[in-house]
């Protein structure tokens, strides 16, 4: 893609070719330069050998820059160091030792401390600073640049560029930066006997600066001449690339979202692509495709298409475009444009967009005016099978801008977040093709979460597609947020993709999965809490200017670190109890976590854990005739499962929240048994033959439910009754005993609904005649919840100890209040149908109450439903 490139060393281009990069024919080497006003112009030549009494290390405070290994060498040679009084200091950035759970600099204070060495820390300094620090009494200072691996380190070249005395390991580039005559005595092997061996022929030889390989002065010219030969180079290029008329592209569809809550950046773009089209010649046999999608927050998703054209038609008449034509119109479900931006996989966009490429645009952002222009010509030259680029955000800043740069990795990286690009991505019809989902609106609800950008790109260059990631601003946006957290199923999804590239040997089994993205989002956390305490501390210094001890000096010193503990850089989570929702699915489980999470003080998890499925193996682990049957394993084991379990929920809460939360845990339809001792439990249970109504609706409606005749049919409901429903939505209205009629597959799912009532009606019973139960259970009725849902809810949050007057209201705009469901007909979210008590009596024949009284009858009196079985 580059006609140039210049790397700092010839170890960076020996590097690539190492690892198969194809490097442009016009690719050399060219170090760093540095200000002019930085660059002393001295004679280094005149420089006498001179001794110091200050070593200092010049770096960031971490095992990459050589840490470890300076701290060795120093405790080697702590002995004359005492003796002839040289003063040891820490220059860099602090950083946190993760393989200690400490920060840098208290580590250091601490072995300082004990190694009784006179030590001086000095973090948080600018560059300017850290220069002013080094040149100052030059003269007594060697500066140690003990890096395992560098490229072409800045740390070298400033040494070089103000004569000052250092000596630095000999890896990567860093010999390059050096005189050839002087490197034998600035060098040493990253190890601490080297270490050790160069430091003290320092203090026996003394010190002087080294000389550059490059003086500044040819460099700048080298840099400065080269400058001219691109400029001619570059602009006859430039005419060539416009007589030969490299954009041959076919066609290219371009598509726009469009709701009331984005005109701003939906004019903005239109407007964007219509100068590109005007100005550049060089686009102008291009055939663009405009397609708009309306997302169905929209009030114009609702309207016909031939209105939705006309209302677009008259809302960009006003903007005046001279290139554009008419634009096509697709309506696309608000939860593919907004939470996670996938248009993508939208039937509607796949059915509507017809060119060879297709350029998708987030719904915030807008294109530059080269965006066009750039994107062809890399497709071109690559033949990439998808491009994305950088984002410059606005409204972070009221300073300056800020870039969101992404690196465009493949492979392992992309596993640990997107690194790949943005949401603007601009693909081959092929790649549509093939990976697009094709979900129909009507299949998208908020119950469900997808993977956005992020899986589209861990699926695409997993499958082997060639993606491209320009690092040039193409596009701009309004957005508030340079990246938004990832959730869990997120992260399940686009990890599938790496796990089936993975040999069998190196399988990430479901277990070894969660347990990676426990510890990633611990990780991500403690550095999201560093951030937002330091945030903390600088506005209460701001603040508090008369009421906080002036400091005088950056230097820590030993006596202010001798009485520090180490910060465990972590909000307590310890307060936070586990909560837990159960029942039989179709009894309002999804109901209830919404009506829980109202409180601010519960956080439910947003999917489903099923943590039944590892239940079952760890009893099949410790239910035999090998030692983890046997005492202390069994305990070890359960205790390493609610340990599991607690940090697995416990990910899912940020620092700043954390103070807030009471209970955190999550929703799954599935049995009480078995219990985690401390947790408290919500059951929700339902009549058990709405629950069979529901759960047949739900198979009509959604699918899945399949296994749930007992293996004997993998239909619960006649295929030609669910076509005709498709057909007429009042099918089952009008024939309702079509509904129920598979008997083997109402029995199966009765006898289901009766044998989980049973066994957790009966856990509640015993856990209620135990002195000190193990944990506690509050059960709540699907119908009283639904008649009285402000006392029930009320109810639930004393069992938790919670007010429930901190509890926001109950709304159908979030389907929490009984209200807030739907009818039959009404398309707009399947998940939740009407929820309606003894919606049963509407499809029950003879025969069916029958079938019932037979496989459930007598958990359906025990549990108060009917008096008798005379119903």
């Amino acid at each position: 893609m580059s006609d140039w490139l210049v790397s700092p060393s010839n170890y960076m281009l020996n590097w690539m070719r190492r690892n198969g990069w194809i490097l442009p024919r016009n690719s050399y080497v060219h170090q760093n330069l540095l200000p002019p006003a930085q660059v002393d112009s001295n004679n280094i030549d005149r420089e006498m050998t001179r001794s110091f009494d200050e070593i200092i290390f010049f770096g960031r405070l971490e095992s990459r820059k050589g840490l470890d290994v300076f701290i060795k060498a120093v405790e080697r040679l702590v002995d004359r160091l005492r003796q002839e009084s040289v003063v040891i200091t820490f220059l860099g950035a602090n950083t946190k030792l993760t393989e200690i759970n400490m920060m840098a600099d208290h580590y250091i204070a601490n072995k300082c401390n004990r190694l009784e060495i006179k030590c001086h820390i000095l973090i948080g300094k600018s560059h300017t600073e850290a220069i002013q620090y080094l040149t100052f009494d030059r003269e007594k200072k060697l500066v140690v640049i003990p890096s395992p691996i560098d490229n072409s380190p800045n740390t070298v070249l400033e040494c070089l560029t103000h004569r000052l005395a250092f000596i630095a390991s000999q890896v990567g580039g860093i010999p390059e930066l050096i005189h050839p005559e002087d490197r034998d005595r600035s060098l040493f092997i990253p190890k601490p006997a080297s270490l050790v061996k160069k430091l003290s022929a320092c203090l026996d030889q003394g010190v002087k600066p080294a000389r550059m390989a490059i003086d500044e002065w040819t460099r700048q010219r080298i840099w400065s001449n080269w400058h001219s030969v691109v400029h001619i180079n570059g602009a006859q290029s430039q005419q060539d690339d416009t007589k030969n008329g490299k954009i041959t592209l076919k066609k290219i569809s371009i598509v726009l979202v469009y709701d009331e809550t984005n005109q701003v950046e939906f004019i903005k773009a239109l407007q964007s692509l219509d100068d590109q089209m005007y100005a550049d010649e060089s686009l102008e046999h291009l055939r663009i495709e405009l397609v708009i999608a309306i997302s169905t927050f929209s009030t114009q998703a609702k309207k016909p298409r031939a209105q939705q054209q006309q209302y677009l038609a008259e809302f960009t008449s006003t903007l005046q475009m001279a290139s554009l034509q008419q634009p096509k119109v697709a309506t696309v479900s608000e939860f593919l444009v907004d939470q996670w931006f996938q248009p993508w996989n939208s039937k509607s966009i796949h059915e509507t967009v017809t060119g060879d490429f297709v350029l998708f645009i987030d719904k915030y952002d807008w294109p530059s005016l080269s965006t066009l222009r750039t994107l062809i010509q890399v497709e071109e030259f690559t033949n990439a099978d998808l491009i994305s680029s950088s984002l410059q955000y606005d409204n972070i800043s009221k300073v300056s801008s800020i870039t969101g740069v992404y690196m465009g990795c493949l492979g392992m990286n992309g596993i640990l977040y997107n690194c790949y690009g943005a949401n603007n991505v601009f693909m081959k019809r092929s790649v549509l093709d093939a990976v697009g989902r094709r979900y129909e609106n009507k299949d998208v609800e908020d119950e469900l979460d997808y993977g956005g950008a992020w899986e589209l790109y861990a699926e695409t260059t997993n499958k082997g597609y060639n993606l491209e990631t320009i690092p040039n601003n193409l596009f701009f946006t309004n957005k508030f947020e340079v990246d938004g957290s990832s959730t869990y199923n997120q992260e399940l999804r686009v990890m599938k993709y790496f796990e089936a590239i993975l040999p069998p040997t190196m399988g990430l089994a479901p277990l070894a999965t969660r347990h990676f993205l426990i510890s990633k989002n611990v990780y991500l956390n403690e550095i999201i809490n560093v951030q937002q305490r330091s945030k903390q501390l600088q506005q209460q210094c701001d603040k508090g200017k008369g009421g906080i001890k002036e400091i005088s000096s950056d230097i820590i010193s030993l006596e202010d670190m001798e009485s520090t503990t180490p910060n465990p850089m972590m909000e307590s989570r310890d307060h936070i109890g586990l909560l837990f929702v159960r029942g039989h699915e179709k009894s309002g489980t999804s109901w209830l976590k919404k009506v829980l999470n109202l409180h601010p003080r519960i956080l439910l998890a947003q999917q489903e854990f099923h943590f039944h499925l590892l239940e079952d193996a760890l009893d099949k682990f410790t239910d035999s005739h090998w030692a983890a049957a046997r005492e202390p394993y069994i305990s070890l084991t359960r205790k390493w499962y609610r340990s599991f379990v607690r940090n697995l929920v416990l990910s899912g809460v940020s620092p700043a929240t954390a103070p807030l939360i009471s209970w955190v845990g999550e929703k799954t339809p599935s049995p009480l048994s078995p219990l985690i001792s401390g947790a408290r439990y919500i059951v929700i249970m339902r009549d058990g033959r709405d629950v069979l109504v529901s759960l047949f609706w739900h198979y009509v409606r959604l699918g899945g439910f399949e296994n749930w005749c007992g293996g004997q049919s993998k239909y619960l409901v006649d295929p030609v009754y669910v076509n005709g429903y498709k057909s007429d939505p009042l099918y089952f209205k009008k024939h309702p005993g079509q509904l129920l009629d598979k008997e083997v597959c109402f029995r199966h799912v009765a006898k289901s609904w009766a044998t989980r009532a049973r066994e957790d009606f009966q856990l509640v019973e015993s856990l209620g005649e135990m002195k000190n139960p193990p944990t506690k259970v509050h059960i709540v009725r699907y119908e009283e919840l639904h008649r009285f849902p402000e006392e029930t809810r009320a109810e639930m949050y004393r069992f938790l100890n919670l007010d429930p007057d901190e509890a926001e209201p109950l709304s159908t705009d979030d389907k929490t209040s009984p209200g807030g469901f739907q009818e039959e007909g009404d398309s707009k979210n399947k998940f939740f149908r009407k929820g309606e008590i003894g919606d049963w009596q509407n499809y029950f024949t003879k025969n069916q109450k029958q079938w019932f009284k037979e496989e459930a009858g007598s958990i359906l009196v025990q549990l108060g439903y009917e008096l008798d079985n005379n119903w």
